[in-house]
Formats: C-alpha cells, structure tokens, sequence
C-alpha cells in the first residue's frame, strides 16, 4: 500500500516519461488525488500527452485512470487504453518507443494499485471525518449567536482532531506501516466522536 503523499512524492522522483494529470493540471505535492487522476503516456503514435488544439490532455495517450464508482464509493484502477496496452509487446519496429516504455507502465501500474488499496481501506473513515468537521463548523457558527463559548471551544477541539487525523489519512507524516493504519485511523476517529 501506499498514500496519497507517499505516491506524489514518488511521482515527482521517479521522472518517468508517463504524466499523471487531474483537471488538465500535472499533479504536484498539493494535489488533491482524492477527486481522481489520470495517467498518461508522454507520446504515443504521434500524438503528445498535451492536446493543444483543445487544450487538454490527450486521451489517445491515457493509459491508467482512478475515479471513485458512484454507487459503491470505493475508488478503482482502470486501465482506460487497451490498444497501448496490446502493443507493448509487440515485435513492430515502429513501436520500439513503446515497448521501451513498459517497464514504467508496469511499475506505475503497481504504485497506482498499492494507492488504490490504500484509499479503499480509509475512503469511509475520511469521509466521514470530513462530515464531521463540516457539522462541527455549523454548529459553532449556530452557537456563536447564542454565544456558548463551552460549546464552541468544545466544537473547534473536535475540528482540529479530525484535521489532524485527515492529514494522517492522507499520509502527510505518517510513522507507522501502511498495512495496520487503518485500524488505527479508526480507533482514532472513535476516541474523538467519543469525547464530543
């Protein structure tokens, strides 16, 4: 497994001639990969990553996708170009460039599912730290007005604890194994809604 941070940071090592971009911008440290990327070859068949007559990323070069599914609200890895995919062992001398590539294809293949596995075991802990903080800051703006400062800096504790558990989530600093932070995560979230 690996977070969201962990693969960024190897994304901005690993200078690898594939571009993963999100809403027509590369990724960087600041990304937000929860709302979905892409993966694309930086040039296949003549055609470039960047599409400049629409302005956008190419899709003919996409190879790798992770969206979250609609009903299940789990995130999936899907490998969107099956064409680039049969030729990357081809034996055409045309597509020697290609073939060139599919070591970084498959080694950022492994990293997109180690990231996915990882976002799959936190997604409901960290939507649901996210609903939280939301009703938290609703009801210290409500109880401003009635002026209960008890209450507030009671809500504003609990805002910070589950910003702070969020950025763990995230894997911003995270000092324990991948493999047992979600049981983690959540004992975390529990003790705090407990206390609140």
């Amino acid at each position: 497994m690996i977070s969201p941070a962990e693969f960024k940071q190897w994304y901005k090592n690993a200078d690898l001639e594939l571009i993963a971009g999100s809403h027509n911008q590369e990724i960087n440290l600041d990304t937000n990969l929860w709302q979905g990327f892409e993966v694309y070859l930086h040039w296949y068949k003549n055609n470039n990553y960047w599409d400049i007559k629409r302005n956008r990323f190419n899709s003919k070069c996409e190879v790798y996708k992770i969206q979250k599914r609609f009903f299940s609200k789990k995130y999936d890895l899907l490998l969107t170009n099956a064409e680039i995919l049969s030729e990357l062992d081809s034996t055409d001398p045309a597509l020697i460039d290609l073939r060139l590539q599919k070591p970084f294809i498959n080694l950022m293949g492994i990293q997109l599912t180690g990231l996915v596995e990882y976002m799959n075991s936190v997604a409901l802990l960290r939507a649901r730290c996210l609903h939280n903080i939301q009703r938290a800051e609703m009801k210290k703006q409500a109880l401003q007005l009635d002026l209960k400062d008890r209450e507030i800096a009671r809500l504003a504790s609990q805002s910070i604890n589950l910003n702070e558990l969020l950025n763990d989530i995230d894997g911003a600093d995270l000092d324990v194994p991948l493999e047992i932070a979600p049981t983690m995560f959540y004992e975390r979230y529990k003790k705090i809604m407990s206390n609140y």
